[in-house]
Order: C-alpha cells, then sequence, then structure tokens
C-alpha cells in the first residue's frame, strides 16, 4: 500500500482508492483528522497526488486544495 504525508497535517496517510484524472490513473488519499465542508457535510478530507509527487484535488477546476477545518 502506498502513503503520502497529508498535506494539511502532514500526518502519514495510507492510499484508498484512485482516480483517473485526464487519462491517467492516480492514487487517492482521505485524512480523517483533516475534515472539509463539501454541500454542508463534514468529510474527510480528499485529495489525489500526481506522478510528482504533488498533492492536487481534482474536482477543482484549478487544482486547488480546499482549506480544512483541523479537528
Amino acid at each position: 500500500m502506498r502513503t503520502h504525508p497529508c498535506p494539511k497535517c502532514s500526518r502519514p496517510i495510507e492510499q484508498s482508492g484512485e482516480a483517473t484524472v485526464a487519462g491517467e490513473t492516480l492514487p487517492v488519499f482521505q485524512c480523517d483528522r483533516c475534515i472539509v465542508d463539501f454541500l454542508g457535510m463534514q468529510v474527510p478530507f480528499t485529495f489525489c497526488v500526481d506522478a510528482q509527487g504533488r498533492a492536487f484535488d481534482p474536482a477543482e477546476p484549478d487544482d486547488q486544495l480546499p482549506s480544512p477545518s483541523l479537528n
């Protein structure tokens, strides 16, 4: 299992899945310590990591990461 530090709290996170972005399969990670608001619900901070090791949010048009409220 692949791990990556959370870009918000630096805790090592295990890969929770995969996503296909622009034809490339990328690992997906979820940090249950960093919580974000998604459509009025509190959900774990979720991000992808590209081939260069950069974390990003594929759902955002500018690939920005949302600002989570830390627990």
